[in-house]
């Protein structure tokens, strides 16, 4: 929609022109939702901003960690048209300690964005690949 307006003679912001060039240059026949965003680094960039500001936090005992959406989150593709959200949990790294007695504990991360296979914006990616 970007470039067919830019063609029609609509004025553009610049950066967005080259952002949808760029998306429409990565594009190829038949791809499907999975597989788009695992082909496209811009695909990826643009479900990663649309989940930005998300945040999850975790806790064990005393211990806490939060985190948000950051440009290596791993991103999800599930059924449905859900927006792109944070879920999961952040690792945590807890000391225990009690006398001479120590040890570490460390939770892996969970922390994934999910997004809907028939997300309007991905899926209107799809139909004009």
């Amino acid at each position: 929609m970007i470039l067919a307006s830019h063609q029609a003679g609509y004025p553009q912001v610049r950066e967005i022109l080259r952002w949808a060039r760029s998306i429409k240059a990565t594009l190829r026949e038949g791809l499907t939702a999975r597989e788009l965003v695992e082909q496209s680094v811009e695909v990826r960039r643009m479900i990663r901003a649309a989940a930005w500001g998300y945040y999850s936090t975790i806790r064990i005992g005393r211990s806490e960690h939060t985190a948000s959406v950051t440009w290596s989150t791993p991103i999800r593709v599930v059924k449905g048209d859900q927006p792109p959200i944070l879920e999961g949990k952040p690792y945590l790294k807890t000391n225990f300690q009690r006398g001479r007695f120590s040890r570490t504990l460390y939770t892996p991360s969970t922390l994934c964005i999910e997004v809907g296979e028939d997300w309007p914006p991905l899926r209107a990616l799809c139909q004009t690949s």
